[in-house]
């Protein structure tokens, strides 16, 4: 008889959608506090000429990549 409460389709609904929402939240805190990382084309010279050219612009574009 308890087994029957979890067939219920709105328990079935609100259960993923808690698993999503968590799952949301772990990825969102994963990363929190780490330093942006941005992709360049040759190594130890990194996006310094990116940078020059127009430093908010470079970190604006860095906050949104994944």
């Amino acid at each position: 008889m308890a087994f029957e409460i979890w067939m219920e389709p709105k328990v079935i609904v609100a259960s993923v959608l808690l698993l999503v929402i968590a799952r949301a939240v772990y990825e969102r805190n994963q990363f929190a506090g780490r330093p942006l990382v941005v992709s360049y084309a040759v190594p130890w010279v990194g996006s310094t000429i990116d940078l020059g050219k127009s430093p908010d612009a470079f970190f604006k574009r860095a906050m949104y990549v994944e």
